[in-house]
């Protein structure tokens, strides 16, 4: 077994969901995409390509799940012949776009199941998995396997001895009772783990209440029985009424909003089956099917080389990301770019801190590495006396008197609330200033609709 198929087998992962299609029942459930978001699913002119996923995990010893998302136990004959040497799946995708985002359509697979999807790393294609550990988790495959953090990444990514694999979780879906489905997907979140909701049948362990972070709970009422699938069920179990949601991955960013860096991504696209936290026949994450993918985000320029292009960046010309931070002013070496807090601090000094996830204590829009006056909301940086501390925090600012500048006033909640609506139109309006990609009138109307609606909420 090489480092890859232990990995599938072990990692604990979960996905977001965002729209599933189920071709047997005929549902259809989506979630609003907001303007950020929407920003990010304009195409290029790029080409469409398909990608057949084939069978990874099908190996001795793979603890694989044999029962639905109700934890009902498929038929013995099942559980003895089923392969997945049977299913088939086709990922649509672009191989060029401002996100990666496809379809999934799939056939054959275990019915009444939830499969996560995720893309992972390549430990020798070292920028491709420093993107998706950064933005998702890292896996220590050796030594002492197991799921691992930023820091013991950074301390020991040049050891010899140690193999890290980055991988992200994006999505996941549920088959119908025939084990078919078709999901639009996009690679905006990062997610931790799926759970089952409290009120969900089944006696499993992995029921729980959803958290205000985590993804939206998806509720999936079906029959199980052999009369729908005589194959799978050797007895009728009656109907099933079952809420699924994503829990959000600490330390990364909330659902939706999830940017990946621009670049060509040379990794893997895997499904693996989802356990909920069971063992013995309920399964313990295994790998069900894969293939090597490779695609290239494309969007606008990231000036400070953080990772966040700049149309999300809160500090566009200063790095405060986790790939790439910020010393803060009262670090012993602020302003210089870090890595780690050890960065900014001389010798054993504690007064080292690195700006890396976008912190902006006043909450203005501008994020602290680069705000005038990082203590106090204002939106528009004014500075009359050019000094580089802000008009509502400098002790003589210069502005107010008579003959003199206005001074900037604090953020209200309200007009906050405005200043922001504004930011995101702006983002979303900037796709239709590129010359080279022009965009659809619906496009410029929705972003147009977006705006308004923002504003009418700030204002109730």
């Amino acid at each position: 077994m090489n480092h890859y198929q232990s990995v599938y087998g072990l990692m604990e992962v979960f996905c977001f969901y965002t729209s599933n299609s189920k071709s047997g029942g005929g549902t259809m459930n989506k979630i609003a995409i907001g303007l950020g978001t929407l920003l990010m699913l304009i195409s290029l002119n790029v080409e469409a390509f398909s990608l057949h996923l084939t069978p990874i995990g099908d190996g001795p010893g793979t603890s694989f799940r044999w029962m639905d998302i109700a934890d009902n136990l498929y038929a013995n004959n099942y559980q003895a012949t089923y392969t997945y040497q049977t299913a088939t799946v086709i990922v649509a995708y672009n191989s060029t776009a401002t996100e990666f985002f496809g379809t999934l359509t799939a056939t054959g697979l275990k019915p009444n199941f939830a499969y996560q999807m995720k893309l992972v790393g390549d430990p020798s294609s070292v920028w491709t998995n420093e993107q998706l550990g950064y933005a998702g988790r890292w896996w220590r495959v050796q030594p002492n396997p197991g799921n691992t953090t930023d820091a013991d990444y950074a301390n020991n990514k040049n050891n010899p001895n140690y193999i890290f694999q980055g991988y992200l979780l994006f999505d996941f879906f549920i088959t119908d009772d025939q084990g078919n489905a078709t999901i639009d997907f996009t690679a905006d979140s990062s997610f931790h783990v799926l759970w089952a909701t409290s009120d969900s049948t089944g006696n499993g362990t992995g029921h729980r209440n959803r958290g205000s972070n985590d993804g939206p709970v998806r509720y999936d009422d079906f029959i199980a029985s052999s009369s729908k699938n005589p194959y799978a069920y050797a007895t009728d179990y009656g109907s099933a009424h079952v809420g699924v949601y994503a829990e959000w991955e600490p330390g990364r960013v909330l659902p939706g909003q999830l940017i990946l860096s621009n670049g060509t991504y040379n990794c893997q696209f895997i499904l693996t089956e989802e356990s909920f936290h069971q063992s013995g026949l309920g399964g313990s994450w295994a790998g069900a099917m894969g293939a090597d993918i490779l695609f290239t985000i494309e969007q606008t320029t990231d000036l400070d080389n953080d990772g966040i292009p700049d149309i999300a960046d809160n500090c566009p010309n200063k790095p405060n990301s986790l790939k790439l931070g910020t010393c803060s002013a009262t670090s012993d070496k602020p302003g210089i770019n870090c890595t780690s807090d050890a960065d900014c601090a001389v010798g054993c000094s504690t007064k080292g801190m690195c700006s890396m996830n976008q912190e902006d204590a006043d909450a203005d829009g501008v994020g602290d590495v680069c705000d005038n006056c990082p203590d106090n909301c204002n939106v528009e940086q004014l500075d009359a006396d050019g000094d580089g501390i802000g008009d509502l925090c400098d002790p003589t600012p210069e502005c107010g008197g008579c003959s003199q500048p206005q001074c900037e006033e604090d953020c209200g909640i309200n007009e906050l609330c405005k200043v922001n609506c504004q930011s995101e139109f702006d983002r979303c309006m900037a796709v239709c200033e590129d010359e080279n990609y022009p965009c659809d009138p619906v496009y410029r109307d929705n972003c147009v609709f977006g705006y308004q609606y923002c504003i009418w909420d700030c204002e109730l």
